[in-house]
């Protein structure tokens, strides 16, 4: 059995390996598990877009123009990165806080920098379109010593950036160390996290063991892969408890080189980085711009080259015949509707029911979505792990199905023939669609007696009251990543605390499964458990889930390499921003 897994683990990093970047390939020692993040994820397939003729094809759609080369000069090869220029990009929300190890960091558009700042220990790389793996980083191996037991080595190239107070030292266990304890105490999502793991210690300065208390094959996605905390961070930028701006100092292709608040947020190339020739931009300026009328337009006029994400179609279509590239994926983050199952009403299965059959999923893609999305489980199907609506038992599936009629009854069954009132706080800074989805909400359950009332509140309250500590009245909407399975599928445990566990669920029989699949080293049945989980929380309705849309990104005719990952990991990894380059 062992030896069988170990094969299933090297034949998973052959993909890696396939589509990692020009550097030294790292070489990993196979743990004595196989692990589904060493494949190619099985994402949503990439959607075609209609071309102006009206023919389908790849994800990229609109015909981008060929730049005129300089006079007297032979122009490059159409297809070789050229070095060099600034990308101005889209960033969509003030800055909230520098603090990287709270969730929410820079308005919540702050790993779209962190990432390509800070080296992680292994990393998401585009495996086609809408697909991703994940292999080594900033860790150049690792091994299993024993089940419980894991050694990983660090490059030894890795250099922070030649600026004070880290003046281009080498990067260190002692800092891996520091951060990842310092994820364990900020955030609940890091203590599950981190839960397993009973010890990280340094072995010399290259070589951290991480000790688990029970075998802990989501270690890779969950700490190494992950982008708060498997980020290697420089200890000495922590001042009085905190990081402000002028700590993001890291290994990565670019460092934190401005920023005018209110205004824009400037990283430049880092020469001290460890992947010779990359980056090719000398930087990114990001631009702040909140209203997305204005942010189109800058678009429109060249002002602006990259929007990474939250774009809905309506905004999207008008550039599909202009020498903007359209790019797009299944949203990975759909929103998610949470509810204090602690408390009435929400405390009687018959209520959450019948809210969930109260949910016309088809008519919000249909209306809201304009066809461009899809009816999902508790999960985005990001992850092969992740169930489809189709593969849901029947008996469960109805709840994931319109049915306005069962929905009333079970409500009078449950004591509410006449309905009741119930408030849903937000955040109104997000793309129009979220807030579109909750304006049909409010318009469908009001049809079975529920009266929804939306309470907005500023970017700051709701980010420390919903999203870091779950401290709302009755519901509250939100997003998650669905591309871990092992994180996503753990978010109901009981013991994961109101920052993950929006809906306050105590259910042992979830619990039980969340422990088994989060510990199991074999991989058919850590995939028959995530399935039981998925059953699990849709047969108890603890949340109710938005259809999943298709996410556009637009690119200006300059912009070359930018690698078409899914909604999530396109904003989040350092992939595409190494490999990007301007062509001239």
């Amino acid at each position: 059995m062992r030896n069988k897994l170990v094969s299933m683990l090297a034949l998973g990093l052959l993909v890696f390996a396939a589509c990692s970047s020009a550097a030294p390939a790292a070489t990993p020692t196979t743990p004595p598990r196989a692990t589904p993040t060493t494949a190619a994820r099985a994402a949503p397939a990439a959607t075609a877009i209609p071309t102006a003729t009206g023919a389908t094809g790849q994800p990229t759609a609109a015909p981008v123009a060929s730049p005129t080369p300089p006079p007297a000069t032979a122009a490059p090869k159409a297809d070789q990165p050229q070095s060099g220029g600034m990308l101005k990009a889209r960033w969509r929300r003030q800055v909230v806080t520098f603090e990287p190890h709270k969730r929410g960091f820079l308005g919540s558009d702050g790993s779209m920098v962190y990432d390509i700042i800070y080296t992680p220990l292994a990393q998401r790389q585009p495996a086609g379109p809408c697909q991703f793996s994940v292999g080594p980083e900033g860790a150049e191996s690792w091994k299993w010593t024993n089940d419980t037991t894991l050694e990983v080595k660090l490059r030894p190239d890795l250099k922070f950036v030649d600026k004070p107070p880290v003046n281009g030292r080498m990067a260190t266990a002692d800092d891996v160390i520091w951060g990842l304890q310092r994820y364990r105490e900020f955030q609940s999502r890091g203590a599950i996290a981190m839960k397993p793991i009973t010890s990280i210690t340094a072995v010399d300065p290259l070589t951290i063991r991480f000790t688990m208390e029970s075998p802990y094959p989501a270690i890779v996605d969950s700490v190494f892969a992950n982008h708060y905390g498997g980020l290697i961070l420089p200890k000495e930028v922590e001042k009085d408890g905190q990081i402000d701006h002028t700590g993001w100092l890291g290994t990565g292709p670019f460092y934190l080189k401005e920023w005018v608040n209110a205004v824009k947020l400037v990283i430049e190339r880092n020469p001290n980085y460890y992947k010779q020739g990359l980056p090719y931009m000398d930087g990114i300026e990001w631009i702040l711009l909140t209203d997305v009328a204005t942010a189109l337009a800058a678009m429109r006029a060249g002002k602006v080259e990259l929007w990474a994400r939250d774009l809905a179609y309506p905004q999207a279509a008008p550039f599909l015949n202009s020498d903007i590239k359209v790019l797009s994926c299944l949203e990975t983050a759909p929103s998610i509707w949470f509810m204090r199952t602690d408390k009435k009403p929400f405390d009687d299965i018959r209520v959450r029911r019948a809210l969930a059959m109260a949910v016309d999923r088809e008519g919000l893609v249909k209306s809201v979505m304009q066809g461009r999305g899809t009816v999902i489980g508790y999960a985005a199907p990001a992850h092969n792990w992740m169930l489809k609506v189709d593969e849901y038992p029947p008996e469960v599936r109805r709840y994931l199905e319109f049915h306005p009629d069962e929905s009333k009854k079970l409500l009078a069954e449950a004591g509410y023939t006449s309905g009741f009132e119930a408030l849903m706080e937000f955040d109104p800074t997000v793309a129009s669609i979220y807030n579109q989805n909750l304006e049909g909400l409010v318009d469908m359950w009001s049809r079975v007696g529920v009266k929804l009332k939306l309470k907005s509140l500023p970017r700051g309250e709701y980010q420390e009251r919903i999203t870091n500590s779950a401290n709302y009245q009755e519901m509250a909407e939100s997003r998650t990543m669905d591309i871990d399975p092992y994180y996503f599928l753990s978010f109901l445990h009981s013991e994961a605390g109101g920052g993950t566990n929006k809906s306050y669920v105590n259910d042992p029989a979830l619990d039980k499964l969340i422990d088994d699949f989060r510990s199991t080293v074999d991989m058919n049945r850590a995939k028959d458990l995530a399935r039981q989980i998925q059953v699990r929380i849709v047969d108890q309705a603890y949340v109710v889930r938005a259809p999943s849309h298709d996410d556009f990104r637009l690119l200006g005719p300059r912009v070359r390499g930018f690698p078409l990952i899914d909604s999530m990991t396109t904003q989040m990894s350092l992939a595409w921003a190494e490999k990007m380059w301007l062509a001239r």
